[in-house]
């Protein structure tokens, strides 16, 4: 879920909300300029016309001796000594006064540009003709930062820009950022009607999708399709299209949310309104990875995450640091980017998912075991471990602490040679001082196997409470929140958000005089606080209960090296480089003409399913290896006593643990075979693999993990809704003669 403030959640829990709204952004740009424009002119040292045409942001500008410009509010550096010593980023630079700059676009020629978008900054031209060699444009302007022209610029080879004059006198001419294109805007009152949709899947191999289409009213024809001049003539496949939502709050602030990067993939239009849909960037993501290898050592799924994103040439992308602690051998198959990224997280229990900012999110999809729990010191009887196990009831000892024991056979005496001790929780070695410190905190750390976000907690403590303590939770070694508790009962409640927490140090500050800390339990809160009720609901929700299954077989594979030398594939080579990719992985490779041939073959480097070679003439070319040999093996998980069977193989998983740790997450995902349709109000800010709790005239707590959404939204920001969810668990109600523990009612 997209994280939101508190008074957005209340505003969406009204029974009549503010005004909402949305916005559309498609940028009509020439892929071809924007991404080859190349500046040509005479620059000053400390500008950077290279980046004028990225996203590279505006840093500063240097003073520099020019009319009118130097100001002394502390807004501008000064040029370092040293050339090399340029940080800050401020565009394009002329060296001359009022110079002109040209684009050329390498090999792309004969473009047609529909407009121009430029950042000239505070110091803007005043007065600037822009030619593409056929056409000159003469234009003015009186207001710094962006400029934008309609303008059409057909069979275009460059774009030159001149200034005639520039605010304040003489200036070298800067430009901070160049489109070569525009963009435009949509919002309640041009949009007719848009539809979001996103959808994952938790436990396959089935990509995510994300789509999103639009309608907008076109009865002024700016989209006809059969006007060579209009909008949609200019629109490329690909280009970004960007929407986000917004709503009005009590306090008459506008809040909004982002709704998504995509790219455009279809348009048209007729006389009345033109219609586009976009897609997420994975589709266009075909390219193939084919460099895995084997590793005898291992390596980390998150390294091979990485990996696979750099070869795609991926920029954005969030890999769980779970996944450093999750290794292979194995190598990945020659298989598309995509495919990979999803078998990586398959293989790790996580979830792959588009982010809303047009990245790759891989991120584990399950409750984590506690790996560890530590002490900075405990008594011999002490079991710190204790504290964390909901099936055990501590028990404590008398022991001398002042004002500690009681009279009322709730204590154990200490034995008095056996080890042999009672079920307790934690109890430090360290002891409090007259004023109830310590010389050195007591403290325990507990650590999970991988981040996970809960909503409260609470600790219980036994005989005695302490005064003050501190917790600090970690994102594995980085800080995300340290808070002070003086406000402590027996059974104390922590009502904050723990949101992506891998590690939790909780430090005893103050206790009462000559005291030891006695924390016998500690439980952690639900792990969504979010809920959809009746209110929310349109309808009531369909349910429907899936194919059952009785056990999950997940078969691991085992790779080892083979005895011979054999031909594994056969290629006529080119001069120069040349990449061979095959189907069974191999290793040991040498080459060989398949002929007697005068050439010379080097080896530049080699995987499982590849060689990389030069060759120094055009032939035949065998190449010969050894093929690993590999074996399988399937361990199962039992759902429950009568359905199917359903297999899942993974090729990176190479071991029983490993096979073992799937087996039983995907047993979880098949044990809850309860699957949701839910009309709703409407929340731009859930994602699929959220979790939820639904109000349910059956069950207490219905927790359920989404697995799609859809939006749509018609003229004047009417919403509707619907999400698909699978239920996780649940808590059945109270009744009398029960109790109830855990996920089930206990009789």
């Amino acid at each position: 879920m997209q994280a939101v403030s508190s008074a957005y959640r209340a505003e969406q829990k009204e029974y009549l909300r503010e005004e909402g709204y949305i916005w559309v952004y498609l940028g009509v740009i020439s892929k071809e300029a924007q991404a080859h424009a190349k500046a040509n002119g005479t620059f000053a040292l400390y500008s950077s016309p290279q980046l004028v045409n990225t996203t590279v942001p505006f840093e500063g500008y240097y003073a520099i001796p020019e009319e009118n410009f130097i100001r002394a509010d502390g807004t501008q550096y000064f040029l370092p000594r040293n050339k090399n010593s340029f940080a800050l980023y401020q565009g394009l630079v002329t060296q001359e006064m009022c110079d002109s700059v040209t684009f050329t676009f390498g090999k792309y020629t004969h473009l047609d540009i529909k407009g121009l978008t430029i950042d000239f900054g505070d110091y803007y031209p005043t007065s600037f003709t822009i030619s593409n060699g056929t056409f000159t444009y003469p234009y003015t302007n009186d207001k710094p930062g962006e400029w934008v022209t309609e303008d059409i610029f057909r069979d275009t080879d460059h774009i030159t820009i001149t200034p005639d004059a520039i605010v304040g006198g003489q200036k070298r001419f800067r430009i901070i950022s160049i489109l070569f294109g525009i963009g435009l805007m949509f919002d309640n009152n041009s949009l007719i009607s848009t539809s979001w949709k996103s959808e994952c899947s938790h436990v396959s191999n089935e990509l995510p999708t994300k789509a999103f289409s639009f309608a907008i009213d076109n009865t002024n024809k700016k989209f006809a399709a059969d006007d060579p001049n209009s909008y949609l003539a200019f629109l490329e496949e690909q280009q970004e299209v960007e929407f986000e939502y917004g709503r009005n709050l009590k306090d008459g602030t506008l809040y909004t949310i982002p709704g998504g990067k995509l790219r455009l993939k279809t348009w048209s239009s007729d006389d009345t309104q033109a219609s586009f849909s976009a897609v997420g960037f994975l589709d266009y993501t075909e390219s193939k990875y084919y460099k895995g290898r084997y590793y005898p050592n291992g390596i980390s799924l998150y390294d091979l995450a990485v990996a696979v994103c750099q070869d795609a040439g991926i920029e954005k992308y969030t890999i769980d640091n779970y996944l450093q602690t999750m290794h292979t051998k194995n190598p990945l198959p020659v298989e598309k980017h995509k495919n990979l990224l999803q078998l990586i997280a398959n293989a790790s229990r996580s979830i792959m998912r588009e982010t809303r900012d047009g990245g790759i999110e891989i991120k584990s999809s399950f409750t984590p075991d506690i790996v560890s729990v530590t002490t900075n010191g405990q008594t011999i009887y002490s079991n710190a471990e204790n504290v964390f196990k909901e099936d055990i009831t501590v028990s404590d000892y008398a022991t001398s602490e002042k004002n500690f024991s009681r009279l009322d056979g709730l204590h154990y005496f200490l034995p008095r040679t056996s080890r042999i001790y009672a079920a307790t929780g934690y109890i430090s070695s360290h002891v409090s001082n007259a004023n109830g410190t310590f010389s050195t905190n007591p403290e325990i750390t507990i650590e999970w196997e991988t981040a996970w976000t809960f909503f409260g907690m609470s600790l219980a403590f036994y005989n005695v409470k302490p005064s003050s303590f501190t917790i600090y939770s970690y994102n594995y070694n980085e800080l995300v929140s340290s808070k002070e508790y003086d406000e402590i009962d027996y059974l104390t409640v922590i009502e904050d958000d723990f949101v992506g927490i891998s590690r939790m140090r909780i430090v005893f500050n103050k206790t009462s005089p000559y005291q030891r800390i006695h924390l016998s339990h500690v439980a952690f809160g639900d792990i969504t606080d979010y809920v959809l009720d009746y209110s929310d609901m349109t309808s009531s929700p369909t349910a429907s209960v899936a194919e059952k299954v009785k056990n999950v077989n997940v078969t691991y594979y085992e790779y080892s090296y083979g005895s011979s030398q054999k031909k594994i594939s056969s290629t006529m080579a080119v001069v120069g480089n040349n990449v061979v990719t095959f189907n069974n992985p191999a290793y040991n490779y040498s080459l060989n003409y398949a002929s007697v041939q005068p050439g010379t073959l080097t080896i530049v480097s080699s995987g499982a399913y590849y060689v990389e070679f030069t060759s120094s003439i055009a032939a035949e070319v065998n190449i010969t290896g050894i093929e690993y040999v590999v074996s399988t093996k399937e361990v199962t998980q039992e759902v429950r006593q009568i359905g199917t069977d359903k297999t899942a193989s993974n090729v990176l998983i190479d071991n029983a643990t490993d096979a073992q740790n799937e087996a039983e997450w995907l047993a979880d995902y098949f044990a809850n075979d309860i699957d949701y349709i839910i009309s709703y109000r409407g929340e731009p800010a859930l994602d699929p693999d959220d979790l939820i709790f639904t109000e349910n005239r059956s069950i207490e707590k219905n927790l359920v993990r989404i697995t799609s959404t859809q939006i749509d939204t018609s003229t004047g920001m009417s919403m509707s809704c619907k999400l698909n969810a699978r239920r996780v668990s649940y808590v059945l109600p109270a009744v009398v003669g029960s109790a109830i523990v855990g996920e089930s009612a206990v009789h």
